[in-house]
């Protein structure tokens, strides 16, 4: 039920906030935000690394607009600055609040470090102190001190007990009886009480807006887990009369909603936990009410419709659009039955028309250029050779587009994916190909990543996307959230369908073979 985005993506992290303590002091205007910070006991520098702050994924936040987010280099002693205008972070309809996310990203080591789902006020002036840059950090391995630090160091503790992991029903259940069902309940609810203790720790230090924001976040992914649990329980267990079950889940209360915003509060758009929580809520029902029969996309929609309005609606159907078509459909984990691509056409239509909010049809409207028919980007990218090449170019044959960056372990898996279920295949077909698009900031990066053939392979048509942090067209074009991003374009140079490692390899293969088949009468025009 956690987005996949929950499963996959890379799970997003994030934080705010700098300037060295003394610095802090010296700060007293609130049209700016200082982030700044050091890395400490480490006995060398960290090489070309750098600190890359971005919008959590699906929140609505100025930063989707500058599509790499920012980042600050590291200095030879590992410290690091970055200063916003309230414009770079704020929404004019939530210009007391945004939400960040902040990722250390080492050149000469594998692993990337971050933290997540961090508020940020305008008037920030944050230092964080961060030990070691290991996989993770442990709790005491990471401090905030200046200006604004309460909320940064509440959703800290948030975050620790967050990270503890979801109830593992291999590990506390041990016969699947009604004993087993009640302990799992014990867990998320002993979970939501530690949550609550952090937060009413620093009640006083931290305004209504965050705190609501803090406990939406948490109490929805934990409530998330929940739900997934429910599902799972109810699918598996043989232990456990059916109307037993539900009953200790509370579904004979209606599975109680936990609301935390009011139907047309614009703060709902920094919490997509939130949103995607009432979507799982929605889905579980049906599925409950169906006695186990999933679903289908269209279904929970429509029952989203159905219940809920104004911006809380509009919200919901934003991040169901952008689930539907992103890498990791968040539809897959939720108890959601998997789209297809002219349902996800047609329900794009429909949002499109029922979001009214100028701020949130923004994020979505570009999604129609995922729709099946619709123009594919006319990209103009190099090759490794600096030779320009243009969609265009492959006019009359069908096109694989994936694009990709070194380090993304999605990108890895869904090259791992074309490479044993597509191109033994269509590696020899003419009327086929794949273009491989790089993201990567460095060129010399993407280069080496080519030689490894981790992400691509020498024979896919191998391009460089160097407009990313310039006018990032293609990105903006696409409404893109992250990467890997695939698509099948045809041989007219429009969209057929989006792709991804989670679809049935069967199916894919069907449509590619049925795309190179269809006639182009438009071809000599």
């Amino acid at each position: 039920m956690k987005n996949i985005s929950i499963n996959i993506l890379l799970t997003v992290f994030c934080l705010i906030g700098f300037m060295s303590s003394s610095d802090v002091q010296a700060q007293n205007t609130t049209d700016k935000v200082y982030i700044s910070g050091h890395i400490v006991n480490e006995k060398d520098s960290i090489g070309k690394s750098r600190i890359w702050l971005y919008a959590p994924i699906f929140t609505i936040s100025p930063l989707r607009e500058t599509t790499g987010g920012y980042s600050d280099s590291l200095d030879t002693k590992n410290r690091f600055s970055l200063e916003f205008d309230n414009k770079d972070l704020f929404q004019p309809e939530t210009n007391k609040l945004g939400k960040v996310s902040i990722m250390l990203v080492p050149e000469n080591r594998d692993i990337k470090t971050s933290l997540a789902d961090y508020p940020v006020e305008p008037g920030d002036s944050i230092h964080i102190g961060l030990k070691g840059s290991g996989k993770t950090w442990k709790e005491e391995e990471v401090s905030f001190t200046g200006r604004g630090a309460a909320k940064y160091q509440c959703r800290r503790e948030i975050e620790i007990v967050l990270k503890e992991g979801g109830f593992n029903s291999g590990k506390h259940i041990s016969k699947n009886t009604i004993e087993d069902l009640k302990q799992m309940c014990q867990y998320y609810q002993n979970q939501e009480d530690r949550v609550l203790k952090i937060l009413w720790k620093y009640k006083d230090n931290i305004n209504k807006e965050v705190y609501t924001l803090l406990k939406a976040d948490a109490m929805s992914e934990i409530q998330q887990g929940m739900l997934v649990q429910v599902k799972e329980n109810y699918e598996k267990s043989s232990n456990i009369p059916k109307n037993e079950l539900l009953e200790v889940v509370g579904y004979d209360d209606g599975l109680e909603i936990q609301a935390f915003y009011d139907k047309d509060d614009s703060y709902i758009t920094l919490s997509p936990d939130y949103a995607r929580y009432l979507i799982s809520h929605t889905a579980i029902r049906l599925y409950l009410e169906k006695k186990g029969e999933v679903p289908s996309f269209e279904d929970v929609s429509e029952a989203v419709v159905d219940k809920y309005s104004g911006k809380t609606l509009e919200y919901m159907l934003a991040i169901l659009a952008i689930s539907s078509m992103d890498p990791h459909p968040f539809s897959s984990t939720s108890g959601i039955a998997s789209a297809n691509i002219n349902v996800r056409s047609n329900f794009m239509d429909k949002i499109l028309m029922l979001i009214k909010t100028p701020y949130i049809h923004k994020q979505i409207e570009n999604k129609s250029h995922i729709k099946k028919g619709a123009p594919a980007y006319d990209f103009a990218f190099e090759d490794p050779a600096g030779n320009l090449v243009k969609l265009q170019d492959f006019r009359g044959k069908t096109v694989l587009m994936d694009m990709w960056f070194t380090g993304c372990g999605g990108c890895a898996e869904f090259a791992r994916y074309l490479k044993k279920h597509i191109k033994p295949e269509f590696r020899d077909n003419e009327d086929f190909v794949i273009v491989s698009i790089n993201v990567d900031r460095e060129k010399e990066t993407w280069l080496k990543s080519l030689e490894a053939e981790v992400y691509s392979e020498k024979e896919d048509v191998n391009l460089y996307n160097d407009d990313r942090y310039k006018d990032a067209g293609i990105y903006k074009y696409y409404g893109l959230n992250g990467l890997p991003f695939a698509l099948l374009i045809d041989k007219y140079g429009k969209v057929v369908s989006h792709l991804s490692f989670g679809m049935d390899p069967k199916h894919v293969k069907n449509l590619i073979r049925e795309t190179i088949e269809e006639k182009n009468p438009d071809l000599n025009n």
